[in-house]
Parts: C-alpha cells; structure tokens; sequence
C-alpha cells in the first residue's frame, strides 16, 4: 500500500520535470550540433573575405606605382621597387605580425617579411612539410583564374619552428606579372570557435540553472503541501507511546521528563554513558554532575517554571564508570496528557572540545609564524563578499592600515585595480578551489597602487563546507620596477648598436691619385692644390701601392739625404689596409684596431677606389657613440662648432628613424641634444657677459619642455631668478634680460627658431623673479577665462634646464597647491578641450593634415588629468603611463592609445627626415594620397579614440556624456 502510494504522490513530479528536461536537453544539442556548425563556416568565410578584400587592398596601391610608371614619373624598376618596399613593411592583425608577399609567375620569391632567405629564388621546388609545391599551385591559380584560394602548411606568422595550416588568397597583377598574397591561420579560426563554443557553454549552462531552480521551486510547493498533511496526521496519532518512540528512535541522546518525575531515557543516551541495561533504573542526579540553572524547568522538584521555546547549555554528565562527559543539551518544553514537562536533547561534545583546544594551539602557532613574515597573510570570508576576518602585520602595513581593526570586515575585492582580475580571481576560487601566484594591482588606502602576487586557497571541512579563503599577498612592485628597468637598458644597447650598424659611406672622403714614379715635389703641390692631406699612389698599372701624407712628404723633405726631386716610391710605406665601400662602422673600426694605421683606403664593388676614411673622422662621428657625440657639444668653444655638430645630428637621427628605433628613444635622444645645446650656449652667454648677479633657472615649455622634439621646433623658454632687494632689481634684471637675449638669439642662429607668440626668455614678460611667476600662475588658475588658458597652457608643461633646480621646484610646488583649491581651473581646461574640434578635412583623411595639430587632443588630455591628480611628468607618454598605474585609464584604452600615438610620432618624424634628405622644408604636413592604406585606417582609428577621450573628459568634469 505504501509502495503504491508513493509511486501515485511520485507521478506528478515526472510529469512536470520530464519535458522540461527534455526541452533544455533538445535546445542544447541543437546548439552544438547545429549553431556552432553554422558560425564556424561563417568565421571561416569572414576571413577568407578578409584576406580577398586586404589582397585587393595592395593590388591597388602596386597599380598607384603602376600608373606612375605609365605616367612617365617613374622607370619600372623603381616603381616596381618602391611597390616592394611598401608591401614589405605592410602589416595588420591583432599582434600586427600578419603579413603580405609577392611573387612572379615563375614563380621567383619578390619579397617576403618573415622569410628573406626566399627573396629573389626560384621556388618551382619549394614544397610544405606534406610535400605540396604550394608557390607553383599559388602562381597556376593566378594564371588561370586571376584569384584565388590555396591551402598548405607554412610557419606560424615569426616563428619558422612552429609549422600550422593555412588558407592564402593570391591575386595576379597582370602588368607586371606579380603574383600577390596574404593568408589566414586556421589556428586564429579555431580559436574564435572556442570562444563562441565557451560563451554557448555558459549560456546553456545558465539556461540549466535556471531550469533547475524552477524546478526546484516546483518540488518545494509540493513537499510543502505534504509536509502539512503530515504534520495533520501526526497530530491525530499523539499518544504516549508514540513519546517513548520517539525517545527511543532518536540518533541523538534524548530524555524526556515529565512533572509526574517519569523519565524516560533512549539507547543513545544509555550507550552515552556506559549503562548497558536498559531496564536499570536511572536518576537524573546520577548523570548530572550538577543540574543547570534552567528557567524552563525545576530539575529539583521536577516543576515546568515558565514558558520559553528552548534553551541550550554545555555541561558534563557522569558515566557509570564515573568518567567525565562534555555534552551540550537542548532543554525544550512539551505538554502530554495534561503532564508539562521537557525534552532533553543530549550531544556529546568531547571530541569536539579536543579539537577546539588543538586548534587554539595551532592558531598560536599560526599566528607566532604569520606575525613575524613579511608576506600578507590573511583569512577571509568564504562568501562573494570575500571580507576579511584575519590579517597579519605584514599586510596591515602592505596596505598602509593604521592598525589590523581599520581592514577587518572590509572586502579583499575592493582593493582591486581591475576589474578583469577580481573577475578572474573569484571565477578561479569557485572552479579550482586555488588560485596560484596571479599578478594582479591593488590599491592601498592612501590610493596608491602596487604589485602583488596573489595566492588563495577554499578551505573546508570533513562534510565539504566552506569555512574560510586562506591567502598570501607578496609585494613584487620592486620587481616589477626592476624588470622594466632591464627592458629599457636592453632597449637603450639594441639603440646604440643600432649607431655600429651604419654604414661607413657618410665618412667616405674623396682623394687625389698619384704615380709613384713622380716626385716628392709634385706630391707636395697637389697636396696643396686640392686642400687634402694625403695622396693614394698608384704604379704605372693602376695598381694601389699605398698611402702618402702630408706629413711624410714634410718629413723627407727636411732630411738631408732626401731630394725634392726623389720619387715618391722610395718613401712609400710597405703596408696600407682598406675596406670595401658597404662596410660597417663597427667593421671600420675593428680595421683600427687591428692595424696601426691613421687612415683606410675604401675599394667599391668594381674594385675602384672610393676614397678614404680617416680614424679622426671615425671617432668624432656621432654615429658611433651619441654619449661622444655630447661631449663635444660641452665643449664647443662658440656657436659655429655648435651648427657643425647639430648637422651631424640631423643625419645621426635619420639613421636612428631608418633603423626603427623606438619613437621614446627618437625625441628622448633629440631632447637631449637640444638641452646640451641649450645649456652649452648659456655657459658660453655666461662667459662673455660676467657672473650672474642672483641665482636663476631656465626653464623650457612646449614640446622640448614635454620631451617631445622633432625636427621641427621652435624655441618655448623662460627664465625665474631669485627675489633680490629692490635696490639691485634693475641689475638684476638689466642683467637677465640681456642674458635671454643672448640665448634666444643663439638658439635661432643654431636652428631653433624665435617662437612666434614670443614667449622666450629674451621677452621681458617671461624674464622675471619667482614671485612674479607665481603671481602669473595663480592668476591663470584662478581667474583666467577659458582663451587666456588657450595661450598660457604650455606654461603647465615647464621642465628645468638649467642654473638652480630650486627654483623650479619652488614653482611646481606653488603649482600643486593651486591646483587642489582650483575647481574652476579644470572646467576651464577641459571646456578648451571640448570645444576644440579637427578640420573636416582630418576626419575625412582628404587634402592635407597636419600631424601635430591631430596629435595635440592627445597631449592636452594628457595635461588635464595629470593636473587634476598631481603627477609631476610633463612627458605625454609617461603621463598616460600614470593614469594607468592611477586606474584612470582602462588598460585597453592606454595601450590603443599609445599604439597610435606612436605610430602617428613615427610618420611625423619619417615625414620630417624625407623632407630634410631632399633639400624640402620640414613641416608636419602630409597628403593622404601618399599614404599606404594602413595609415589612412591608423587616422580614422585614432580620430574615433579623440572622441571616446572626449566623451571621458564629459563624464569626469562636467558630469555628462554624449551619446
């Protein structure tokens, strides 16, 4: 009958959850049996149309070089090679390491970027790891179709280790017979899959939850129903037996006492205490050691006192064996044919108070450990809100707390600069129980950021509940700093070998031929004649018999046994070295050191003498250290020498930007010559005009001030001397104004140009005492409209150069105090911002643009936000890099940001460099016409980052956004 019943209650339950299990069942397979499918061949082919759309892109741009050619602007071999040398450098993707290549229809290697060893062979033969001739299947299907798709093997994008599928779309150019391509990775295809299969995963898995709590719920209602009729029928059934039932049937120990003094013991208690006969007779005061103070019942009189619902006590029963038990005991009261009495509740708690005084002994000692480690060691809540419950000094100071009480209770996630990694933290506890050495940001209380390695463990007991999250926090912010510093060292040796890899040509001098069978005489004369210091002699077979100077000629001459008329041949020396004409500066130099020569005789590629390098030449050259390259600018003796050097300059930097060097390291090597320049031209002002009367620094604004030079700079610069008695204020100043017009004027002579606004140390406005200048900033900060601040914002980019570094400190520091009491300031400065709006003609990337005035939104959102939470750089880069570490800046816009602002420096000082080498002004004009389709996007990507920047600077100081 029971049976019966329970398949009757068991029926409606299966006719509720079966098809809704069925349901998330079916939805589920279709997903991955027919969803997923689907996707993958639409990835598959918005891929395929994306390396077709990128390959027609670069036909394209050849058939731009093509029609030049046609146009009779170019020969074909240079257009040919300026198309080559476009696509070679060409890159797009995620890692920017996709690439493009170009082949005949032989098919001979034209170009390809990752595997020069190809470039100009013949690959009729070359075949993948699964023998497939994938070059001649490439060039069949361009002859035969125009385009198409091949699939083959090939290295994976740099690494020639590392050999993966692949799908290439090649296209032929017809008029030249190229045969161009470019492919996709089925890797990065099923990679994307992944990632859709992980996000379908978690959807159905949601969709499981959800059905499962519903049904869930649907259980509930219906055991709740039952548990009522149960409960209905319990009470009918009441009986005193039933009583003596349920004290026997209990796991627990029971007692129940009634005021009639019946009690009634179960075989747990009885087991409880050693009492193996159940029918023995047992009182209450031979198991109590002493009655507890109850207020429900009178243990002496057996007497209910009051109405309570239950109470709870540990204390300790007598076995029979007189061995003393801890228990706890529920007191509970209960009414039963007109008798009150209670019900006794019983659990023996001994093992557990062993435990608790192991465990007091073990928090002893973890704490002696943990108090005296300089790792944060902590114990949290093992919940969402992950709250600490334990801490160690280590921690608290890690975290600048004042003591542990300030952190208790506070959240571990709250101290989480991203978002991804609290996100990825509690995502790996949940999954993995551990989380092992993550390197996350955290902010201390003073707001300030560090680095840490973060590790975590879930700790749980014998029935699998949670208790607690144990974890280390170790400070690695040195380390971290330390790394960076080796990335940069190593970065700053790759940028001074980069000045051993020039080629010697620039140091090539031109010299005069000589017979050896001529006279000392003659040799004398055409020495003379072409102004030179050597000769090369060559005997009557053109051959090279060696090298004579000035000074051996002299030497011989002045010896008594040597005519005028003697021929040279007899003072030849025996030994000359020389090198061919497409050496390096490295290989020049390792000459000289191998040789006790003064000069290397250079032979081209025809075997034809070049001409000469000479070891003064080599080493006075910047091109082989810039370190040598200051010091000759400190001490240059006047203005002239200073122009020869800034030439040599001109020329160091091409080759520094020809050989990729790092925009960072570009401007920071023009800023640095610039400042020797600058200060070598105040020491030289100094000298000529006396001892300045009062101390005094220099300071530069704008670009030079920011560390941002190019080729194209103009002079923004200032001077602050010390308040004087007003007495020798007219000297003072007679003095200093004199001295900055001096210096302007220098600075103009060598090639930085008068500011056009003015502002120069030679103005007498921006030649003034310190309490004038911090009179000048505290009216801008505090009074200014936003067009003053239009032309007084420069002034906020200030760096010192020179005199006494006081002075400048002093100012910045006047500054800071200003800007925390200056709300009105930074509404202002961003409203300049805001209102401030690109040509037409930049969004639209038509007609020309000027790179610097798209690059400024950048250097004065920069400025605002440095302002506004006191970083000191001046720098724009290295301000983003603060807003960063600050969290002001998410990391995905700091690293868009950059990687265009680069790029964008990159084309701006290429374009200066090109102008320069061909005799054209240098400007920070360009035409989109002449720019690769890469830096048209780069344009558009940038202009679109301008306008979320905007939107920031909305949000942040003026409370609203755009949509």
């Amino acid at each position: 009958m029971n049976k019966s019943g329970s398949r009757i209650k068991g029926l409606p339950y299966v006719k509720i959850l079966l098809p809704t299990l069925l349901t998330i069942g079916l939805l589920i397979t279709a997903i991955f049996i027919v969803v997923i499918p689907q996707f993958e061949n639409i990835i598959i082919d918005r891929k395929r149309e994306m390396i077709r759309e990128l390959t027609n892109s670069i036909v394209s741009m050849i058939n731009k070089w093509h029609q030049m050619e046609l146009n009779g602007e170019l020969t074909q071999s240079d257009a040919q090679s300026s198309a080559i040398d476009q696509t070679k450098y060409l890159r797009y993707g995620a890692e920017g390491k996709d690439y493009f290549w170009i082949t005949d229809m032989h098919p001979n290697m034209l170009v390809h970027p990752y595997r020069p060893d190809l470039n100009g062979k013949d690959l009729s033969d070359f075949s993948d790891s699964r023998k497939r001739k994938l070059f001649v299947e490439m060039a069949h299907v361009a002859k035969s179709k125009g385009e198409g798709y091949v699939d083959y093997m090939w290295q994976w994008k740099d690494d020639s280790d590392k050999i993966v599928p692949k799908v290439s779309y090649v296209k032929s150019f017809e008029p030249w017979g190229w045969v161009i391509g470019t492919g996709i990775y089925i890797e990065d295809v099923k990679q994307e899959i992944v990632v859709l299969e992980r996000k379908i995963i978690t959807i159905s898995i949601i969709i499981t939850i959800l059905g499962s709590i519903l049904l869930t719920y649907i259980a509930y209602q219906n055991l709740k129903s039952e548990k009522k009729r149960q409960e209905a029928e319990d009470d009918l059934k009441e009986s005193r037996e039933k009583y003596r039932l349920l004290v026997e049937a209990s796991g627990d120990g029971l007692i129940m006492i009634l005021e009639n003094k019946q009690v009634f013991y179960n075989k747990t208690i009885l087991s409880m205490l050693n009492y193996e006969d159940p029918l023995q007779e047992l009182r209450l005061s031979d198991i109590f050691i002493a009655y507890p103070d109850s207020q429900i019942f009178d243990f002496d009189n057996y007497k209910k006192k009051v109405d309570l619902v239950n109470e709870q006590f540990q204390t300790k029963f007598k076995k029979q064996n007189n061995e003393i038990l801890d228990v706890l005991i529920n007191i509970s009261p209960i009414t039963f044919s007109n008798n009150k009495g209670i019900v006794i509740s019983v659990k023996d708690i001994s093992r557990h108070k062993e435990i608790e005084e192991a465990l007091d002994y073990t928090k002893e000692k973890y704490l002696a450990l943990t108090n005296h480690i300089t790792m944060g060691v902590f114990r949290a809540s093992p919940d969402k809100q992950v709250r600490f419950t334990e801490i160690n000094p280590a921690l608290v100071q890690m975290i600048e707390a004042a003591d542990e009480t300030e952190l208790l209770n506070e959240s571990l996630l709250d101290f989480f600069v991203e978002r991804n990694d609290e996100i990825f933290f509690i995502d790996e506890l949940n999954r993995k129980g551990v989380v092992k050495n993550k390197i996350v940001q955290l902010k201390k209380l003073s707001g300030s950021l560090f680095t840490v390695s973060l590790s975590a463990v879930i700790v749980k007991n014998s029935e699998n509940k949670k208790l607690s999250i144990d974890g280390i926090i170790e400070d690695i912010s040195e380390l971290k700093k330390s790394d960076k510093e080796r990335e940069e060292l190593i970065t700053d040796l790759q940028n001074s070998l980069i000045f051993l890899k020039q080629k010697i040509s620039p140091l090539i001098k031109s010299i005069p031929e000589f017979s050896e069978t001529d006279s000392l005489y003659n040799a004398s004369e055409v020495l003379k004649q072409n102004n030179c210091e050597a000769l090369i002699v060559k005997n009557d077979n053109k051959q090279i018999k060696g090298i004579i100077t000035d000074l051996d000629i002299h030497k011989h001459l002045h010896s008594s046994h040597i005519e005028a008329e003697t021929p040279i041949s007899s003072i030849i020396p025996q030994q000359y070295i020389s090198i061919n004409s497409n050496s390096t500066l490295f290989e020049a130099l390792n000459k000289f050191r191998e040789n006790v020569v003064n000069r290397l005789i250079v032979i081209n590629d025809s075997a034809e003498v070049a001409g000469v390098i000479n070891k003064e030449d080599l080493f006075n050259a910047t091109f082989t250290n810039y370190l040598f390259f200051i010091e000759k600018l400190k001490s240059c003796k006047n203005v002239e020498s200073i122009i020869e050097y800034r030439q040599q300059l001109l020329l160091l930097i091409k080759a520094m930007i020809d050989n990729e060097m790092s925009i960072s390291g570009v401007t920071n090597f023009i800023t640095i010559i610039s400042e020797t320049i600058t200060k070598r031209i105040i020491e030289l002002t100094i000298s000529k005009l006396g001892a300045p009367p009062a101390k005094f620094a220099f300071i530069t604004m704008g670009s030079e001030g920011r560390e941002e030079q190019t080729l194209l700079t103009d002079q923004d610069n200032a001077l602050i001397y010390e308040e004087v008695l007003p007495e020798n204020m007219k000297e003072v100043k007679e003095y200093f104004i004199r001295l900055g017009e001096h210096i302007s004027f220098d600075l103009n002579t060598v090639g930085y140009s008068f500011c056009k606004g003015g502002i120069m140390a030679k103005n007498e406005k921006w030649c003034q005492s310190i309490d004038i200048w911090e009179k000048y900033f505290t009216s801008w900060v505090t009074t200014a409209n936003p067009q003053d601040l239009l032309d007084s914002k420069i002034f906020f980019d200030f760096r010192f150069v020179y005199g006494n570094e006081l002075l400048s400190e002093r100012l910045s520091n006047h500054i800071s105090k200003l800007m925390k009491s200056s709300s009105t300031f930074f509404v202002y400065l961003s409203e300049n911002i805001l209102n401030s709006e690109l040509p037409d003609n930049f969004k639209k990337v038509k007609n020309e643009i000027d790179l610097k005035l798209l690059l400024l939104p950048v250097v004065d959102f920069a400025r605002l936000y440095s302002l506004k939470n006191n970083i000191k750089s001046t720098n724009t880069v290295k301000r983003l890099e603060h807003l960063l570490e600050k969290g002001l800046l998410s990391e995905t816009s700091y690293n868009n940001l950059i990687f265009c602002y680069n790029l964008l420096m990159q084309l701006r000082l290429q374009h200066q460099i090109d102008n320069y080498s061909k005799n054209l002004t240098v400007d920070n004009i360009i035409l989109p016409q002449k720019l690769s389709e890469f830096h048209v996007l780069l344009i558009k990507k940038f202009i679109d980052q301008l306008g979320s920047l905007k939107n920031k600077i909305k949000l942040d100081f003026k409370g609203t956004l755009s949509l």
